[in-house]
């Protein structure tokens, strides 16, 4: 398991620090902590159910199509889940299920114990309120970094 994954924002976002507003980009995110077991079997919860969805979409387009194909088996595994992921976050899960898992993800990114963060923003603590001006892409893109780097995901 990676110790940290770093990503650049692709619209930064305004923060304080040292006393000034700056803009911010860089986000890093910290594997989950013992403490936040509930949070992150809730959201490792959510993404299978999505994941199964897309699963049981593209098994049932599948059937369909012709099966000739071969099967390239020299992909890259973290490709894989990360791909799977992303289709579940896009397609996959319905309305409930999408809000559910990034509310989870959301808590654990804002989790804080004994200085012990899940994410920071150019070095200072991830707030809500840093968490409100990132885009959509960004956070989907945080959240299939986290999720296919730190979690179990599949079926």
């Amino acid at each position: 398991m990676k110790q940290e994954i770093l990503y650049t924002l692709t619209e930064p976002v305004k923060i304080s620090k040292d006393g000034d507003y700056i803009e911010a980009d860089n986000v890093c995110l910290y594997p989950p902590r013992p403490i936040d077991k509930y949070t992150v079997l809730a959201l490792e919860n959510g993404i299978n159910n999505a994941v199964l969805s897309v699963w049981q979409k593209f098994q049932s387009i599948s059937n369909k199509k012709d099966e000739s194909k071969a099967v390239d088996d020299s992909k890259d595994s973290e490709d894989d889940a990360s791909s799977l992921v992303r289709s579940a976050l896009k397609i996959g899960a319905d309305e409930a299920l999408t809000i559910k898992i990034y509310e989870s993800f959301t808590k654990i990114l804002l989790a804080n114990y004994n200085n012990s963060l899940s994410a920071t923003i150019s070095g200072e603590p991830l707030k809500q309120a840093h968490i409100d001006q990132i885009g959509y892409n960004d956070l989907r893109e945080l959240l299939v970094r986290y999720v296919s780097n730190f979690l179990s995901v599949g079926l």
